[in-house]
């Protein structure tokens, strides 16, 4: 299985960290705070302010693929979500006897709870 399958659970399983901010605070704004080229990418600066709460500093690492640009990680409060799946991922990988299999299992449930909440 590939990472661009359809039905590779890899495939879905994408950062939701600045998404779910938005939908989970409703009234939460994304404001691009700067933009500036870091070498082959262009990091853009943002804030989510949420009601009622601190607001949230989102730094976006895009990268020019073809003719688009795509999202190659996030900086949530200078936390680095691919490195944080990354470590998770192998977590999931360790606690199951260093099986890849697990992985894809715990990703393919999540994949299955979504899309039975229809998120």
């Amino acid at each position: 299985m590939l990472p661009g399958d359809s039905d590779n659970p890899l495939r879905h399983d994408c950062p939701e960290f600045a998404g779910d901010a938005v939908h989970r605070d409703g009234g939460a704004q994304l404001r691009v705070t700067g933009t500036r080229n870091q070498g082959d990418e262009t990091l853009v600066t943002s804030q989510v302010a949420r009601p009622g709460g601190r607001p949230v500093e989102i730094d976006w690492h895009l990268r020019e693929i073809g003719d688009q640009l795509k999202i190659r990680d996030a900086d949530v409060d200078g936390v680095s979500m691919r490195v944080t799946q990354r470590d998770e991922f192998a977590r999931v990988i360790a606690n199951n006897g260093g099986q890849p299999e697990a992985l894809l299992a715990v990703l393919r449930q999540k994949l299955a709870g979504r899309q039975q909440s229809g998120s």
